[in-house]
């Protein structure tokens, strides 16, 4: 068996897990790491653990890998915004729908229909930004509700490379900051990120990405950005004003940011004049969050 066979049937089954193109990406990464030079016996045996490998990350993806359970997890969503759109599974225990949460009295929840549900009792939910893209879920095996979704698949790249300096610099005007994620603790890959302006006039995100990092001699030098997010992410991921502009002092931040570091999250920023620049921060395996 061929490690392009392999890798086919790798690629096959992350798109069999899941449609979110950042899942069967990371499923992709981190199984061809393991198509080193082995016997034909040992590549069969790694076909046959890719859908339980693929379905461990996908729960990472979600949320689902958090120490805490549902309803721990969704009060800790439900306090961080009031604009997260946010769906319970009814009935409690054996769903089968989907209702959306309108309002809460004391420790429960009351969703659309007029129903109420101790918090407590949840088990199986769905938390999405303002655009309707997942935040955490705990979806029990119905599909998601209709206007939630997964990032679309299609996306620009950002093919320009940075000196890490670069980025450094760009601190002086936008501060980026990580912390722990709330509905994560101790997950390294889940953390929050958080934007401040440190200017006294206002400044717009125009994009941002992750970027992989290249070391020399331990310190980073070079980022390579992948995905380019747009203003309508940045906009809902970090509750943002809707024109992207951070005012002089303002403060915006992602308590689900996520990404396996090392990485470096960078921001493409303007002010009123026109003048452009980046920011950006080493996030490391060694921090605390």
């Amino acid at each position: 068996m061929s490690a392009r066979i392999v890798l086919k049937a790798i690629v096959d089954q992350a798109g069999a897990v899941s449609d979110s193109p950042r899942v069967r990406c990371a499923c992709i990464a981190e199984l061809r790491e393991r198509l080193c030079p082995v016997s034909t016996t040992e590549l069969g045996l790694l076909v046959g653990v890719v859908v339980v490998v693929a379905a461990l990350i996908l729960r990472r993806a979600s949320g689902a890998s958090s120490t805490l359970n549902a309803a721990i997890r969704l009060e800790i969503h439900w306090n961080e915004r009031s604009d997260y759109i946010v769906y319970v599974a009814l009935p409690i225990p054996s769903p089968n729908r989907w209702e959306q949460v309108t309002n809460d009295e004391s420790d429960c929840l009351v969703t659309n229909s007029g129903r109420t549900i101790m918090l407590r009792d949840v088990e199986g939910f769905v938390v999405a930004y303002p655009n309707g893209q997942v935040v955490d879920a705990e979806f029990l095996g119905l599909p998601p509700p209709r206007a939630i979704h997964f990032l679309p698949e299609d996306g620009d790249v950002d093919e320009t490379p940075f000196d890490y300096d670069t980025t450094q610099k760009g601190q002086s005007r936008v501060g980026v900051e990580y912390g722990p994620s709330p509905a994560n603790p101790g997950d390294k890959s889940h953390y929050r990120t958080t934007l401040r302006n440190l200017t006294d006039q206002p400044i717009r995100v125009t994009g941002f990405s992750a970027a992989f990092v290249k070391f020399k001699r331990n310190a980073p030098v070079r980022l390579e950005p992948g995905r380019l997010y747009g203003v309508d992410e940045f906009v809902n991921w970090y509750g943002a004003d809707e024109d992207g502009w951070l005012q002089p002092g303002a403060i915006v931040s992602d308590p689900n940011n996520w990404g396996a570091p090392p990485v470096v999250w960078i921001y493409r920023c303007e002010t009123l004049d026109g003048t452009n620049f980046v920011t950006g921060r080493l996030r490391e395996q060694i921090d605390n969050a």
